[in-house]
């Protein structure tokens, strides 16, 4: 597979049938102030990419049932029970400790 063309966001603005055409080809990376943004991709590699549905509702069912499973442990409910008890600045704190955690 050939590396995906990058080209700028203005340059697609000038010249969209060309960029177009390349797209047909392969991947386009379309980059605003030199960060890529969009990417174009041909139809066949896009039909490829998206799950049917059926496999969607069976990929979300069973994610359903794992966090239902796991909401039977004993260490859920505790900790269901302190958050419900807490208060507002504890569930405030809770957030931000949450909050950096995950990086943000």
């Amino acid at each position: 597979m050939a590396a995906p063309l990058k080209v700028s966001a203005s340059v697609v603005k000038q010249s969209f049938g060309r960029v177009f055409d390349e797209a047909q080809k392969g991947t386009v990376i379309i980059e605003k102030r030199g960060r890529p943004v969009v990417a174009m991709i041909p139809i066949a590699e896009y039909e490829a990419l998206k799950p049917a549905p059926g496999k969607v509702l069976d990929m979300l069912s069973d994610r359903f049932d794992v966090l239902v499973a796991d909401m039977q442990r004993r260490e859920y409910g505790d900790a269901m029970k302190k958050a419900f008890g807490a208060s507002a600045k504890e569930l405030g704190k809770a957030h931000l400790r949450g909050f950096k955690k995950r990086g943000f």
